[in-house]
């Protein structure tokens, strides 16, 4: 696969990652990712590694009907993105809309080996 087609790729996961938001398919989801791939969201807490705490971890997100929008293309180099979402949660009967970073990894599968959301919690809207 060369360049432009991994970066297609990538550009598809990223879209297919959201669209999993939209339809709340825990398997669309966590199929994205490499079998031993780690999470850490927020980042700074602690990393869920591999197929069984990737899986509880979006489990459990789900369970706040999130939905996210991709709020600008993301910035591929080489196996990296780097894309900014706009998340939107229900979290004790309010919404919530929290605007990140999510960078990703990729192997040449294009399967998501690692991804860490970055926001600053003090910019979440109530």
């Amino acid at each position: 696969m060369n360049s432009k087609e991994f970066e297609e790729k990538i550009n598809s996961v990223i879209k297919a990652y959201a669209q999993g938001f939209a339809e709340s398919n825990l398997d669309a989801i966590c199929d994205l990712y490499k079998d031993d791939a780690t999470v850490e969201d927020p980042y700074g807490s602690p990393r869920k590694t591999g197929r069984r705490e990737i899986r509880e971890f979006y489990e459990t997100a789900l369970m706040a009907k999130p939905k996210i929008e991709i709020k600008r293309p993301p910035i591929i180099v080489n196996n990296f993105s780097a894309t900014h979402l706009e998340a939107t949660v229900e979290f004790s009967g309010k919404t919530i809309v929290i605007n990140l970073i999510s960078v990703m990894s990729y192997n040449p599968d294009g399967k998501i080996v690692s991804m860490t959301a970055h926001f600053d919690p003090a910019s979440i809207n109530v």
